[in-house]
């Protein structure tokens, strides 16, 4: 199993959204350290769990949304005419379709960016 290393570096900093994080100082309390590596390594068992950086969940929620959009669709079946409702789900397929290409599109920079972290991390070259 992955484990953050011991000799990660871990400053106090302040945050902006939207802005790089500015390191202050070290945290030297061995405490607070060891708080900080222990839910790094959780955070890190889960991502690993789920394998994050590859597309799998893209399509599992695709094929999902896809599902409870047509069991919806069904139970209009009755109130409006059924050519109504095959044009929405054909326009919503195709609009859940075009979302799950551009997503996997970004995802594939960005899993790979997830999976460099985590290697990043257990290797000790983050701070």
């Amino acid at each position: 199993m992955a484990r953050v290393s011991e000799e990660i570096e871990i400053y106090w900093g302040k945050c902006r959204r939207g802005k790089r994080c500015l390191l202050r100082e070290r945290v030297t309390d061995e405490n607070i350290r060891h708080e900080v590596i222990e839910i790094l390594n959780e955070v890190l068992r889960r991502l690993i769990y789920q394998r994050i950086w590859d597309i799998w969940w893209i399509d599992n929620t695709y094929i999902k949304t896809i599902e409870t959009t047509n069991e919806e669709l069904k139970q209009l079946e009755g109130k409006y005419p059924k050519e109504l409702i095959e044009i929405v789900r054909r326009i919503l397929n195709v609009l859940l379709n075009h979302i799950s290409k551009g997503l996997k599109v970004y995802w594939a920079t960005v899993g790979k960016e997830v999976r460099e972290l985590i290697e990043d991390l257990e290797n000790g070259k983050v701070k």
